[in-house]
């Protein structure tokens, strides 16, 4: 019967997400939660021997000791061991989240920066923990695995980094290691499972974004071992941080276009919607765009990437201050001295204060 393990890290427990309104901001905290105890449910379901968690639990070496006791309550909810790799964001010290409160006794702290090792029975696993927030060395140097049986490791630390300052191992060390497989923590982006030596490694990714910069389905790895290795990337349910570009070159009305642009399942997620095309943005358009949206999504962020529509420089020849304006524009424009950009910025803003509207 093969060895089933869990792999995740980076779940930031406690992160303020400061970006991000006070209402969005506690719901996605909240959600966080929800997040790790899906983790324990996937565990229970796939009769995992045991749960890796690299590192960054948390998000700060002082979360509010409510933040842990939750953490700790869910991670006690199940009898699988569950073993902890402290990272960088909440290094091992004395008054981290990990020496503050009681654990249930199911789940390991790594403690030193030596590898530690735990005897499962029919298999091991080893970890080892920060002790402060910058580990300029590698944690992984010199090990060597020597136990015969399937070899598992929890560590936070960075791969082949040029400027290192969070633990940088090497593919050389993971070769050397003889570990069935490396479970890494550190980067939230995940990678495809590899293979240095007879050791297999992967970054888990987060399993949970927290900005634009972490796109997207989020999950943890689902690691099998029996006589070989096979791993499943399973995503877990919570909110995503999602990139949309719409065009609104042809559109009606923008606010519709963007919303038939939508998928089912909005309300969920959070927004960063670039708008393009040729469009005369005006402050009315802008707000019915931000009004509808209010209610289809999580939270939205409107970039207005638009230009104006080239029937605007007609107005250039017009006996007017608009139409003096606008071909003082045309004129730079065709001079070629000014970015496109900022002479189309120059026409929308001026355009809008000529005619009383709010910039």
């Amino acid at each position: 019967m093969g060895i089933t393990i869990i792999h995740t890290a980076d779940l930031h427990l406690g992160k303020k997400h400061d970006t991000l309104p006070k209402d969005t901001a506690k719901h996605v905290a909240e959600k966080q939660f929800d997040t790790l105890r899906r983790i324990i449910e996937l565990a229970d379901k796939n009769n995992a021997a045991a749960i890796l968690i690299s590192g960054d639990l948390f998000d700060s070496p002082a979360v509010q000791e409510g933040v842990s006791s939750r953490a700790a309550a869910i991670l006690g909810g199940t009898d699988i061991p569950v073993f902890i790799s402290p990272g960088n964001h909440d290094f091992y010290s004395p008054p981290s989240p990990y020496n503050r409160i009681s654990w249930p006794g199911n789940v390991y702290i790594f403690n030193t920066r030596e590898i530690e090792k735990y005897d499962l029975g029919d298999f091991v696993v080893y970890g080892a923990a920060f002790r402060s927030q910058t580990v300029t060395d590698s944690l992984l140097k010199g090990f060597r695995n020597d136990d015969p049986r399937p070899s598992f490791m929890a560590l936070h630390s960075e791969l082949n980094a040029s400027s290192p300052r969070f633990s940088p191992i090497t593919t050389g060390e993971i070769a050397e290691s003889g570990l069935t497989y490396l479970a890494l923590g550190h980067t939230h982006q995940r990678s495809e499972i590899k293979t240095a030596g007879s050791a297999a490694y992967a970054f888990s990714g987060c399993p949970q974004g927290s900005g634009f910069d972490e796109t997207g389905e989020k999950g943890v790895y689902l690691i099998t071992y029996d006589d070989k290795l096979s791993a499943e990337f399973i995503p877990i349910p919570a909110p995503q941080f999602r990139l949309l570009e719409v065009e609104l070159s042809a559109s009606e009305d923008p606010a519709e276009t963007i919303l038939d642009r939508l998928p089912p399942d909005s309300r969920e997620h959070l927004y960063k919607i670039s708008l393009t095309g040729e469009l005369a943005m005006s402050h009315e358009v802008y707000d019915k765009i931000n009004g509808l949206l209010s209610g289809h999504v999580l939270f939205s962020k409107l970039t207005d990437n638009t230009r104006l529509p080239k029937v605007i420089w007609e107005s250039a020849e017009e006996d007017s201050l608009k139409g003096l304006f606008i071909s003082m524009l045309k004129q730079r424009a065709e001079s070629g001295a000014y970015p496109e950009e900022l002479i189309e910025r120059a026409a929308r803003f001026g355009i809008a204060a000529l005619d009383g509207e709010e910039i």
